[in-house]
């Protein structure tokens, strides 16, 4: 008995089993009528093409279903036995792109060889049409591959024909990588059309629907295939002419800009035809140093409209921060890669300086040349050379700043100007850091610092001192209050050492502000909390490992210091707002490292000091709600009443 073939075959070939004719089988009983008087009944074949066995085929003619191909029963009346894969109307596909792409070439004067490529599925994986007179390869890739056997064909027909122009059949992640690097990508798609497949070619591009245009629409030129919306849309310049010949628009990463600064190295010069230049930006060549890593040469991606960087300064990177990576598409080329930012921040003074990518210029004097010996008995009058118009001016400020040592003041840039009658007020700080140096050098460990009597306009030690310091080679605290503190032993010093031994002068030459009852009771409160919680902080501190417990001996430290400041400001107004500012961060910190203390079980089983009753501090917000409700007291009428009693500390 007969087996019947129930396989819906929709494609076949004429003319032998191994043409390359394809032909569709209409699915309506009425166009099949027609297709048998334009084609006949005998000349369909599975062809070998189309993955099939190669034997003849039938047309099956139904009322009630879809009309198609079958297969011829063996002589014993049994199934005919084939393996192929590909049944549906799309099955043929690569014969009807092979057929029309070739016409279509011939129509623009193109001679091309078009070949069937199997990758490992079928002769319909891939279709290849080589243009000898171009020294060009154009391949329709019908069946998606990963990207390492994608990568390692394309970079071996690149080899060969000099240059691939892709066309991808499905969307993958070759497609989306294809318009990564170049802007856009290809694919192809069929389209029935009567007992044929119409060829339509698509432009993928970033953040569009796929633009599809017939193949008749198309042209090909050296730079390869171009459609109707990629050449518009290199006519608005939103893809270069002939990307897929120059090198890969370049690849990104996200980066912590917080953490990468940047020095720009001056003698470089500037790499304008570089892949990694974008649209709107420029390339600058420089150093840059990632936290906790070495400093490394490379470009940086700026936008125009950002001032260009000076070798003056070392800059934070900010805004989006991203590795641009180009990838080498070609055999001996290397990967390039820049750091693309938005914006930079300049860092100044110590910050700039702790980076390793810059050094404070300073001016120093220039040595005398040594005295030529006698030519004659009487000793030749010796001549000094004229100074330099720097170091003319430090000798001036060194003596203005003698005098105001001498009265027991301080004073500011502006007061020093006045008093020198020099355009002082209007240096950058670049530039007054290496007067003060100068003034001070060469450095005797007998004459006090003078450099300590210029104050900023606060009445604060100058931003920069630190940095004065360390180039006049004198140790000094690191932490902002206990360089408070130095610096008003040093400008004691030196009143005592010119013959004045009054208290410092404010910057400002007025009569330093008493700080009022209110503010009073307010710090001492601050300082009742400093004390608890430092004493929480002293008995966490054996428990605390790592770089907790780093940080939490610093903060401690720095929390010491500044208790005892305390005795010396708490009669000054302004200086007591800055001491409370500074006893509020401090406290913060302590509340960060300490966390949630131990138990005094815990405690006393370690064997560590016991944590005292107030140990468990307000936290900032508490602190600050307390504060606040206390100056509400203190302005009401029941307390201004009573303002004259003595503040009593609370714990």
């Amino acid at each position: 008995m007969a087996q019947i073939d129930f396989r819906l075959v929709q494609t076949a070939v004429m003319g032998g089993r191994d043409s390359d004719q394809p032909v569709i089988l209409p699915e309506e009983p009425h166009n099949l009528d027609e297709f048998r008087r334009q084609f006949g009944k005998d000349d369909f074949w599975c062809g070998t093409l189309l993955g099939g066995c190669g034997e003849r085929l039938m047309t099956k003619r139904y009322e009630t279903k879809v009309c198609h191909f079958s297969h011829f029963p063996d002589r014993d009346g049994s199934r005919a036995a084939c393996h192929r894969t590909a049944n549906g109307v799309d099955s043929a596909d690569h014969l009807f792109i092979k057929a029309h792409v070739t016409q279509w070439l011939a129509g623009q004067g193109h001679a091309a060889q078009a070949e069937l490529c199997s990758l490992g599925h079928g002769p319909g994986d891939a279709v290849d049409f080589v243009l000898r007179a171009t020294n060009q390869r154009l391949r329709f890739e019908l069946r998606p591959s990963d990207y390492r056997s994608w990568r390692g064909t394309a970079d071996s027909l690149a080899a060969k024909e000099g240059h691939v122009e892709w066309v991808f059949g499905l969307e993958s992640a070759i497609t989306r990588d294809m318009t990564a690097r170049y802007g856009y990508a290809l694919r192809v798609r069929c389209e029935t059309d009567g007992n044929s497949r119409r060829v339509v070619i698509g432009t993928v591009t970033e953040n569009r629907p796929v633009a599809w245009s017939s193949l008749e629409q198309c042209r090909m030129t050296g730079d390869g295939l171009i459609t109707l919306d990629l050449e518009e849309l290199r006519g608005r310049g939103l893809i270069r002419e002939g990307a897929a010949r120059h090198d890969a628009v370049a690849g990104s990463l996200p980066l912590r800009g917080a953490e990468i600064v940047f020095a720009i190295d001056g003698e470089a010069r500037p790499d304008t035809d570089s892949p990694l230049v974008e649209g709107g930006r420029y390339l600058i060549s420089g150093f840059i140093k990632p936290a906790g890593h070495r400093i490394l040469r490379a470009q940086l991606s700026l936008p125009h409209d950002t001032p260009r960087p000076t070798e003056q300064y070392v800059y934070q990177l900010a805004g989006a921060v991203r590795l641009l990576v180009t990838e080498a598409d070609r055999p001996g080329e290397s990967t390039r890669w820049a750091v693309r930012a938005d914006s930079l921040i300049q860092l100044k003074g110590l910050d700039a300086e702790r980076t390793g990518l810059w050094r404070p210029p300073v001016a120093l004097d220039e040595p005398l040349p040594a005295p030529k010996p006698a030519t004659r008995p009487a000793p030749a009058p010796t001549t000094i050379p004229p100074q330099s118009q720097a170091s003319r001016t430090a000798t001036v400020l060194r003596q203005a700043l003698e005098d105001v040592a001498r009265e027991g003041a301080t004073t500011t840039w502006k007061q020093l100007a006045e008093r020198v009658g020099l355009d002082l007020a209007h240096l950058p700080d670049p530039k007054r850091r290496d007067l003060l140096v100068e003034v001070d050098k060469p450095r005797d460990r007998n004459r006090s610092l003078l450099c300590v009597l210029v104050r900023a306009p606060s009445g604060r030690p100058l931003s920069y001192l630190a940095t004065v310091l360390r180039l006049l080679q004198v140790s000094a605290p690191a932490s902002e209050s206990a360089l408070y503190r130095w610096s008003d032993e040093q400008i004691r010093a030196a009143h005592t050492a010119y013959g004045n031994r009054t208290p410092p002068v404010q910057a400002s030459a007025a009569i330093a502000e008493a700080a009022r009852p209110a503010e009073v009771r307010a710090v001492q409160e601050q300082l009742t909390l400093l004390k608890a919680q430092l004493a929480v902080g002293r008995a966490t501190l054996p428990r605390a490992t790592g770089r907790r417990a780093a940080r939490l001996a610093t903060t401690v430290k720095d929390c010491e210091q500044h208790q005892r400041l305390y005795e010396s400001v708490q009669q000054r107004r302004q200086e007591l707002r800055l001491w409370q500012r500074e006893s509020e961060r401090l406290l913060d910190d302590l509340d960060r490292l300490i966390g949630h203390p131990l138990p005094a079980s815990a405690t006393a089983k370690n064997s560590t000091p016991a944590v005292p009753p107030a140990a468990k501090s307000p936290s900032r917000r508490d602190r600050t709600s307390t504060h606040s409700r206390r100056r509400r007291q203190q302005t009401s009428p029941v307390c201004r009443s009573c303002s004259s009693r003595p503040a009593t500390p609370t714990t």
